[in-house]
């Protein structure tokens, strides 16, 4: 029998078919057991690497973990959405950790996401390049757009600094144009 491990920002799947813990297989971090119990000592989120920062926000933010994601948003922190100003009352310039939530809690009360799935991602250093899959209902109209957009993120000493997101425009504005009220 095998025992479900509890949610935990130090395990995650992190775009694999099997549990990982620190990036690494559960089976090789030691035997398989009904429960497994780990008393090493954790490493100091400035130990661990930009792109696990980074997968660790998107597990978070994925299951709906808001509060949980921005634990890993440093105070001055800065997440910048590139659509057309007047799009969304969130797009542009979020600076520093209470605008980088408020715009986050934002993002939720718009949408409701339904797939939010990192692709493919690649480190340079402190910067972590990622391409993500999603799909999202809009909450005022019911109506769903998917697609794929990209991430720039940069990390420093175990916090996110700067988040960039690169939507397709036209896919995105067009959608929202079509599910805008009518007068």
């Amino acid at each position: 029998m095998r025992t479900e491990l509890s949610p935990s920002p130090w395990i995650g799947y992190y775009g694999s078919k099997e549990p990982l813990i620190f990036g690494v297989p559960i089976e090789a971090v030691g035997p398989t057991a009904d429960i497994l119990i780990c008393v090493a000592h954790m490493p100091k989120r400035s130990q661990l690497s930009p792109e696990l920062i980074v997968r660790e926000f998107c597990v978070a933010w994925s299951a709906g973990e808001t509060e949980q994601a921005l634990n890993l948003v440093a105070e001055d922190g800065v997440y910048t959405l590139h659509l057309s100003d007047g799009v969304l009352p969130f797009a542009g310039e979020s600076r520093g950790k209470l605008a980088v939530r408020k715009t986050l809690h934002e993002m939720r009360e718009h949408f409701e996401y339904l797939l939010w799935r990192p692709l493919k991602m690649s480190s340079d250093g402190e910067t972590v390049r990622g391409q993500l899959e999603y799909l999202y209902e809009h909450r005022a109209s019911g109506e769903r757009i998917a697609g794929r957009c990209r991430f720039v993120w940069t990390v420093r000493d175990g916090q996110i600094v700067a988040c960039e997101e690169y939507q397709d425009r036209a896919l995105f504005e067009t959608f929202l144009r079509l599910v805008a009220p009518r007068p």
